[in-house]
């Protein structure tokens, strides 16, 4: 129930701060963050428990192809950081 109510949550954020998220700065970052780590903890329990269900892998890259997908917006919308 924990980890339903912190999805839930991290839903409701997202849906809330869709236009901040897309636009960039702390909305992103926090959004990043979330959707990273994430993955992370799929790819982590992948390691740990073996071969998940099929939906639990689809979940896996969807969630890594939003990822790619919002960080390759923020670079064409705001231009590569500076080194």
């Amino acid at each position: 129930r924990f980890l339903k109510s912190v999805e839930l949550g991290a839903g409701v954020f997202c849906l809330a701060y869709r236009r901040a998220i897309m636009d960039g700065g702390r909305a992103a970052a926090v959004f990043l963050t979330i959707v990273g780590l994430g993955v992370a903890a799929r790819s982590f329990a992948w390691l740990v428990d073996g071969r998940p269900a099929t939906a639990f892998i689809v979940f896996l890259v969807l969630e890594a192809l939003v990822f790619v997908a919002v960080v390759l917006h923020l670079r064409i919308k705001n231009g590569p950081r500076p080194a």
